[in-house]
């Protein structure tokens, strides 16, 4: 498809990065870790939309470990805010 400079290059519209998703859970001990750059907001939310939980986090801080064991039993979306945007975890608590 022409881009419309009349050269008949195609031009990409945006770019895309390829990163990691930095939230790992561990369900043999209920951990979650976030091995992220400047993490601004961790949240956790059921399949339903409901809030169940949400970490202050220090500005700055990496690498941190959060206890879930007091979860009920379900599926729960983790949400992380960085400064290099949000990553989504679906996790299975046992």
């Amino acid at each position: 498809k022409n881009n419309g400079s009349g050269s008949g290059t195609p031009q990409a519209i945006a770019s895309v990065k390829n990163v990691q998703n930095p939230v790992v859970y561990s369900a043999r001990d209920a951990k979650l870790v976030v091995n992220a750059c400047d993490v601004r907001h961790v949240g956790i939310v059921r399949m339903d939309g409901r809030k169940v939980d949400a970490f202050a986090v220090q500005k700055g801080s990496f690498g941190s470990v959060y206890d879930l064991s007091a979860l009920r039993p379900g599926v729960y979306v983790v949400r992380v805010v960085t400064s290099d945007g949000a990553y989504l975890r679906k996790i299975l608590k046992k």
